[in-house]
């Protein structure tokens, strides 16, 4: 048995008899009790697989919270190579030859992507055929800039979207060399049957042919939005007769498999074709071989619960694009929300909701000229939407969120909370995008004592700044290098001083842990010094 660490961002890759799974750091499963990989396949049937850590699940005492379109089956991954993947966006690394090399690497007979799939910056003539056994991404598949004629994905079955390019899955765009015949004309994705989480985005590609003739729905679900904007420059071949009208590229090898459109209306998720007898278990992503669990091409969990997590934009996002803040108008919208998908902004315009005459950006904090409406002479509302103040009680209704993929940003809260105990079931910021293009998450000049964040794991990207809160403690014991993703990303913290703190009695239970806590009490632990504390 070797081990093989890939970046302090990265689970371990254990390899065995020259096959790869992925069990997360030793750190993570040894704590459990475990002391190799045997012991780990031996005792465990499912394990959870949170972002990038793996736990197991034998006791409901030590399970953590994670999101349940997350969990996969073990044996899914121990004969397949996983990868790291990346996250670098439209970043080249280095000159074009390095960025070539740097992909090759990563990708080079890579099965499983852990992360994202980003394929850019590909010359004309580039020899990419190491993309050809991707099958199952978990975060978000990216494909720009690209002047290469053709993308060998028809193996990837799965997008996961566990994050998000600019709140979609699949983004495919610019693929073109301009004023040349160069660029993408073909992307035979022939496989690909689901993506779990996000939407897609296909645009500015004018020599790619047959995506538009695709049917989104079978393979994206509803709560997300499809934009592809066909616009070819040349010829482009039909779609075989077999196909129905729907396919990847030309010939009947590329028609588009379905697996959700002509399902049995009795069926609990996927199928391999119309009869009640051709249904999936409701465990499977991205179809079947046949009716069993154990038939599922891909495992995720039943629809039952997917159907329990509900997806709302955020601020700067969807129907609330416009929105400075969360506020009367809009509060209503995050009602049973899990994931939000934007930002969340608790400011002076959730009071006093009016669109700013003047705006200027000092620092982190935003200041603006206020009048007072003709429709609302004795309170601060919109002179357009005529919004009241907000009912202060209603923002309990943010308690559901578990997921903010922007940034979170509190710089007004009403005096009746002591904490953040609003957001006490959040889990993740992932910061993207982030606040001032620098913060994913803000905390300042709020009259709270303690955070109370007492489920949040991980900031994914971005700074976090907890400031000018006169009476806040706690904030400093907290052990944020096991939140954040990054070691680029900064922590900065100034509230009362932790002297006073302690003179007031301000300070972790003794079954907290060393990574601190969130507030008074057991249950504000970030973790426990035995194996419970609250």
């Amino acid at each position: 048995m070797t081990t093989e660490q890939n970046g302090s961002n990265y689970p371990l890759i254990i390899s065995n008899s020259g096959h790869t799974t992925n069990v997360a750091l030793k750190s993570d499963w040894t704590k459990y009790g475990y002391t190799s990989i045997n012991n780990v396949l031996k005792e465990n049937t499912y394990i959870l697989k949170p972002r990038k850590e793996i736990y197991n699940i034998t006791s409901e005492v030590d399970r953590p919270k994670v999101d349940v379109l997350n969990a996969i089956h073990v044996l899914n991954t121990i004969d397949k190579k996983v990868c790291s993947g990346s996250a670098n966006r439209l970043s080249q690394m280095g000159d074009v030859e390095d960025h070539y090399k740097f992909l090759k690497k990563i990708y080079q007979g890579c099965q499983i992507v852990l992360g994202n799939l980003e394929i850019t910056h590909i010359k004309a003539n580039a020899d990419i055929s190491f993309f050809k056994d991707i099958q199952e991404v978990e975060g978000y598949v990216l494909i720009a800039t690209n002047e290469v004629k053709s993308i060998p994905l028809e193996n990837l079955r799965l997008i996961r979207g566990e994050t998000l390019y600019n709140y979609t899955a699949l983004s495919i765009f610019s693929n073109y060399k301009p004023n040349s015949t160069d660029g993408l004309k073909e992307l035979p994705m022939r496989q690909l049957q689901e993506i779990i989480h996000g939407g897609v985005n296909i645009k500015n590609n004018p020599r790619l042919c047959n995506l538009h003739t695709i049917n989104w729905k079978d393979i994206v679900h509803s709560n997300y939005s499809v934009s592809v904007r066909y616009m070819p420059f040349g010829n482009c071949s039909e779609c075989d007769i077999a196909c129905n009208g729907s396919c990847w590229s030309h010939g009947p090898e590329n028609c588009q498999i379905f697996t959700k459109l002509t399902c049995d209306q009795t069926c609990p998720g996927r199928c391999r074709g119309p009869k009640p007898s051709d249904c999936c278990d409701c465990k499977c992503a991205a179809g079947c071989n046949g009716p069993k669990e154990t038939d599922c091409l891909v495992k995720t969990t039943c629809n039952e619960e997917v159907r329990n997590r509900k997806i709302c934009y955020g601020i700067g996002h969807g129907k609330l694009k416009e929105a400075l803040a969360v506020n009367a108008s809009n509060i209503d919208d995050f009602e049973n929300c899990t994931i939000v998908l934007g930002n969340v902004i608790l400011s002076i315009f959730t009071l006093r909701y009016r669109r700013p005459l003047l705006i200027v950006v000092a620092g982190i904090g935003v200041k603006s000229l206020l009048q007072r409406s003709p429709y609302c002479p004795f309170v601060y509302c919109d002179n357009y939407t005529k919004t009241p103040v907000i009912d202060q009680a209603k923002l309990n209704i943010l308690k559901s969120i578990r997921e903010i993929t922007g940034h979170l940003v509190v710089t007004w809260l009403p005096e009746m909370y002591n904490d953040l105990s609003i957001f006490e079931n959040l889990e993740v910021i992932r910061g993207r995008p982030k606040f001032n293009w620098k913060y994913a998450l803000v905390v300042s000049n709020v009259s709270i004592s303690s955070l109370g964040l007492k489920s949040l794991k991980e900031v994914s990207d971005g700074d976090v700044i907890i400031r000018r809160s006169k009476n806040l403690c706690y904030s400093d014991t907290i052990n944020w290098t096991k939140i954040s993703r990054t070691k680029q990303q900064k922590i900065k913290i100034s509230n009362k001083s932790p002297e006073e703190c302690v003179a007031e009695g301000k300070i972790c239970d003794p079954l907290c842990s060393e990574d601190g806590c969130w507030g008074p009490g057991p249950s504000q632990c970030f973790s426990c010094r035995g194996k419970e504390c609250a």
